[in-house]
């Protein structure tokens, strides 16, 4: 039989805490009291130095307020005359904890006091709960003391238990806070290194690769970032240029990903809207940018072309793929209007007008809160497609997908009893000609599209998925999910059929919309990796959604990216009040989800700005609402010269 674990809290690690030699070293976490501390009372030696802690100018509040708590218990405790092993030892245990978390804070500046307050949130409470223990004994009456003697040895050893794990807590907090605090020193190294020795010769003119990500794309030189308009019921919509300043507003956040298949080239997307940034030209104003539902087109493909460098980031232009016309923040009228536009390359090259520079910010951060130092961009450079399997509600099988090794046609999805092998499913949104329009293409495989598939009612006859066959833009292998009695109905968008799995070991059929009552045409997303049921239904690289929604986090597997000889664009990094707000953003989202699954709404589906549910025998939409209508640039503060909103920039 193993030996029972001892139930102190293991010590600080030192070596990884900062430390100094300025004050004499306070004293560890005892390994256990010894005979002569726990017969005599408190020394004044020791009240003396938490008084010290107290009276320290440079120590923070979070760890003044903690180490007057442990001052209370000491003096308690000390006015009670007890030899009681049990209450010495747990007082002598609180005090060596204040004064090792007083050491290892000793160094510590105001600017991390938020963060190392919400650490110590546990670890606190649990003092305070032995100061009110202590401060009853105080109160009792010799009657009382002996009366309760057995029920307090059992407290006693309740909130022993109770500090030791909430000391363990801070200290797991403090080691990832360091290792954060740590990458984030090592990355500006890594930024200092790169950029010392470097010149603007080194990235000027040569097309870069830059990492996938969440993006605010500035122009520096006019202090300006590109932004998208509002939605409205319409394939297409304006993009805008706003001025940039201490707000952050999510129409001027873009995620920016690769094109599949095509080396170098990039899609923007809104996170806002989920439309894309688009050169779709209009005979009233072809230099005048819009954003456009996703359709895969040469219009939607972008190029950054490195220009100079600075300490910071490098500046670039952003070429169109298919028109090699460049970003411009000006209008090519002179008028000075709002709207995003494009422009020739200068032959002496581009202007400030057309450099930008890219401030990333972080992406499925491990906790949704606000922070002094964001989550370090230490992860890899793509994304990592969530992956889900679709089980069936009436006979519990998994879709599983046959022959996706090779070129198959014809009907090869089938239900399987077991889920290992099961198909896994990644779920990526789309907008097909226009808003009204928001459906899913469920994907399978992580490589190159010729590699991946994605779910189809081919022809609008049968259910395949077959190598080779990614298509998110077709309209038949799109699919409009419905939450309905807990799970998901499949509707698609091109034929209206629903997707149903009638038998295990029979192909998924399609059904007629008529059949949403029937179980076998609804699903429910296993996660496939945890086999949790995941309530909520959406696509992992346009939503950020908290483990307690969707659960844990998902192994990122090493992708083996084609080889390439190009330059890494150098991005700036969020400042933590820029993070801050968008953390303040992704709480108000979450926080109405977590009120519709809370309110017999056990199935979201969760698009940009829409949040679709089903209650009480009704679908319940809610709109997402993501910034004020007055703080729109669309809305009035972009410079108009005609009813249509054209700026006349005809070349």
């Amino acid at each position: 039989m193993a030996d029972k674990p001892s139930p102190r809290p293991p010590p600080i690690p030192f070596s990884s805490r900062p430390s100094t030699t300025s004050r004499a070293p306070l004293s560890l976490v005892a390994d256990s009291p010894s005979r002569s501390e726990t017969a005599l009372s408190v020394t004044a030696a020791t009240l003396s130095t938490l008084k010290d802690v107290l009276e320290a100018l440079d120590t923070l509040p979070c760890v003044k307020y903690i180490a007057s708590i442990g001052l209370k218990i000491l003096e308690t405790v000390d006015s009670l005359n007890t030899i009681e092993k049990g209450i010495q030892d747990i007082s002598i245990r609180a005090r060596d904890i204040v004064l090792a978390v007083a050491r290892s804070c000793q160094d510590a500046t105001t600017d991390i006091s938020t963060q190392l307050e919400e650490d110590l949130k546990q670890l606190t409470s649990t003092m305070s709960a032995i100061l009110l223990f202590t401060e009853e004994l105080a109160s009792r009456s010799k009657y009382k003391k002996v009366f309760y003697k057995s029920q307090d040895a059992a407290s006693i050893v309740s909130l022993d238990s109770q500090l030791t794990h909430a000391f363990q807590i801070f200290e797991i907090n403090s080691s990832v806070a360091i290792r954060l605090s740590q990458q984030i020193a090592l990355d500006q190294l890594r930024n200092l290194s790169i950029t010392s020795p470097t010149s603007s010769s080194s990235i000027a003119n040569c097309i870069l690769d830059i990492a996938e990500g969440l993006y605010l794309i500035l122009n520096v030189a006019e202090g300006r970032v590109i932004e998208s308009g509002r939605p409205r019921d319409s394939s297409v919509m304006h993009a805008y240029v706003a001025p940039f300043g201490d707000k952050l507003y999510p129409y001027q956040l873009w995620v920016i990903f690769r094109r599949d298949g095509i080396k170098r080239k990039y899609t923007i997307r809104s996170i806002a809207t989920g439309m894309v940034l688009d050169e779709h030209q209009r005979l009233s104003d072809p230099d005048r940018l819009n954003c456009w539902w996703p359709n895969g087109g040469g219009n939607q493909c972008w190029e950054f072309i490195g220009c100079k460098q600075t300490q910071k980031a490098d500046y670039c232009t952003i070429r169109g793929g298919s028109s090699r016309y460049l970003l411009d923040v000006r209008c090519p009228s002179g008028t000075g209007c709002d709207y995003l536009h494009r422009s020739e390359e200068p032959s002496d090259g581009p202007t400030a007008s057309q450099e930008w520079t890219l401030i990333r910010f972080p992406w499925h951060a491990p906790t949704f809160r606000p922070s002094t130092f964001p989550e370090p961009f230490n992860g890899p450079d793509h994304f990592y497609r969530r992956e889900f399997l679709l089980q069936n509600i009436a006979s519990g099988g998994f879709a599983a997908a046959r022959g996706l090794t090779s070129q198959t046609t014809g009907p090869n999805v089938f239900l399987t009893a077991d889920a290992a092998d099961a198909t896994p499913w990644w779920l990526l949104h789309t907008i097909y000609n226009g808003p009204s329009n928001q459906a899913f293409a469920f994907a399978t495989g992580q490589g190159q599209p010729s590699q991946r598939a994605t779910l189809d009612h081919w022809g609008q006859r049968y259910i395949s998925a077959a190598r080779g066959k990614f298509a998110p833009d077709n309209i038949c292998h799109l699919w409009v999910p419905v939450p309905y009695l807990g799970a998901f109905v499949l509707r698609n968008l091109a034929s209206g059929s629903l997707l149903c799995g009638p038998l295990i070991g029979a192909k998924l059929q399609p059904a007629p919309p008529a059949s949403i009552d029937d179980p076998t045409c609804r699903w429910r997303l296993v996660d496939a990796y945890t086999s949790a049921v995941c309530p909520v239904l959406y696509d992992a690289t346009l939503s950020m959604m908290p483990s307690d929604l969707v659960g844990a986090p998902q192994p990122t597997p090493a992708l083996s990216p084609e080889p390439s000889s190009a330059l890494q664009l150098r991005t700036e990094s969020a400042s933590p009040a820029l993070y801050n707000q968008l953390v303040a953003h992704l709480q108000s989202e979450h926080s109405v989800i977590r009120e519709m699954l809370a309110g017999k709404q056990p199935a979201v589906v969760v698009m940009p700005q829409l949040l679709r549910g089903w209650k009480d025998g009704t679908i319940q939409e809610v709109n997402m609402v993501v910034r004020r209508v007055e703080d729109l640039v669309p809305m009035g503060k972009a410079k108009r010269t005609d009813d249509e909103g054209n700026c006349k920039s005809i070349r």
